[in-house]
């Protein structure tokens, strides 16, 4: 509810904050926008950008156009810069990437030796990164989808499948989740973890309803209530209690986790996952991650590490209204779960386990997403702060929400495209996750949507992830 609150500020305060470090920079390069845009502008041709300015461009306009000394510059927020409706669409693609820190035109930069792994491995997340400074969000979204495509182990054949079951309700794969036996399904377990927020969390109905449609169906399905605030430290340790206990009555389990969610379990795999018999360790066959924590969240650091004024407010009014511990949630997703850690020591561990990844990549035409409940007023502060970053769902960067290199676990990948909040994302610019359920609402998360995308996965995944 604080964070909902905050939403609601008027966004003239948070254009205040950001105005007011947008100028003190001393490496600022004040410039003219290009007449190729200027142009086109449906209210102000007369505006300058920083040209030192990566992520989110810097807008102002200047009070005497003539550079006296007394002049005082008006700050405008990147996303208040209109363009006339008769632009020609290849301008429009190009202020797009303009806007985002690029430049149209501009060759992508190539992956440099310090963006590969020791074992010669693509890092997507330190890749999309640079791309990002060199060439805009924008261009970064585009080449980080295209990496993903990569990466992922059904080389696109299981996002096929889910975009089959998901526009008709009425099909099935003869191979799929859905053709299990019925006596078999008894001994397959289905354990849900959500994120920040618990049962309060944007994500949540969509995990719940899910879980219930997977009792429904015949397999043995639990939500594994951790604390919904405290850090991945302490929930993996109450994973670890619970997984000890739960295992030994199953033959195969299925892990899926939203956001920290998935933060928590990797903590759990990493530190408790080891101390488990060979015998319980192999039984875990598939986890499954939806817009998951997998790596450090940019956000979580600009809300727990600056000191600017927005984040020193939010840890205030948590602190003030008995949310403290939320802090500590937050700030454990600042951390790399897997510094310290041998890469392989997951795949070591749980040998037999397969991993899903459905990351969150911004739909926006910036590179950026609009539709989260952060983008209104901590997305842009969170680019200004952070010195690398690259396109993000309005909490994770999307490449963060991958397995980093050299895991040797088998990863498939399903980008879906929208905000943090899956529910609320599409696989196409035309098909939703959960398109009977969300309708046209992009505001809030319907409940049945959980149900929905459920019934959908489980009548496209091959029952080889679980064999």
């Amino acid at each position: 509810m604080v964070l909902k609150k905050l939403a609601s500020f008027s966004m003239v305060t948070v254009m205040a904050t950001s105005a007011a470090f947008a100028g003190k920079s001393k490496s600022s390069d004040w410039r003219d926008v290009p007449e190729y845009y200027a142009k086109y502008f449906k209210y102000n041709r007369y505006m300058e950008y920083d040209y030192n300015s990566t992520f989110l461009r810097r807008f102002r306009v200047p009070e005497h156009p003539s550079g006296k000394s007394n002049q005082q510059d008006t700050y405008v927020s990147w996303s208040d810069v209109k363009l006339k409706k008769d632009t020609p669409s290849d301008v429009r693609e190009c202020w797009n990437i303009f806007v985002s820190g690029g430049e149209c035109g501009k060759p992508v930069v190539t992956p440099l030796p310090e963006h590969y792994s020791a074992e010669g491995t693509l890092d997507v997340l330190a890749y999309s990164r640079y791309v990002s400074e060199e060439n805009g969000l924008r261009v970064a979204r585009d080449v980080l989808v295209q990496e993903l495509a990569k990466k992922d182990a059904s080389n696109g054949t299981l996002l096929e499948r889910i975009l089959k079951t998901t526009s008709d309700r009425s099909y099935t794969y003869p191979n799929s989740f859905s053709t299990i036996p019925q006596q078999e399904r008894k001994d397959i377990g289905v354990y849900l973890v959500l994120g920040i927020g618990g049962e309060k969390s944007a994500n949540a109905a969509l995990i719940q309803r899910a879980a219930d449609q997977i009792r429904q169906l015949g397999f043995q399905a639990e939500m594994l209530k951790v604390d919904a605030n405290l850090g991945s430290d302490y929930n993996s340790e109450m994973l670890s209690g619970m997984l000890a206990e739960r295992l030994p009555k199953l033959k195969k389990v299925i892990l899926v986790a939203a956001s920290k969610g998935v933060a928590d379990f990797i903590t759990f795999f990493l530190n408790q996952g080891q101390n488990f018999p060979q015998e319980q360790r192999e039984k875990v066959r598939l986890m499954v991650s939806l817009s998951g924590v997998i790596r450090p969240s940019m956000v979580a650091d600009f809300l727990t590490n600056s000191n600017r004024p927005l984040p020193l407010m939010i840890r205030g009014l948590l602190h003030l209204t008995g949310k403290g511990d939320t802090i500590k949630g937050v700030n454990s997703l600042s951390h790399n779960p897997w510094q310290g850690h041998d890469p392989k020591m997951v795949k070591q561990s749980f040998s037999r386990m397969k991993w899903l990844s459905l990351p969150a990549i911004p739909e926006g035409p910036e590179g950026v997403t609009h539709l989260s409940m952060w983008e209104g007023f901590l997305k842009t502060p969170s680019y200004r702060w952070n010195e690398k970053a690259s396109p993000m769902d309005g909490l994770v960067e999307s490449a963060a929400s991958v397995l980093p290199p050299d895991t040797g676990l088998t990863e498939y990948i399903v980008p879906v495209y929208g905000p943090h909040a899956i529910a609320l994302g599409s696989y196409t610019g035309s098909l939703r996750v959960a398109p009977e359920a969300m309708g046209d609402v992009t505001d809030r998360v319907v409940p049945e949507a959980g149900a929905e995308m459920l019934s959908a996965l489980f009548r496209a995944l091959p029952i080889e992830l679980i064999q």
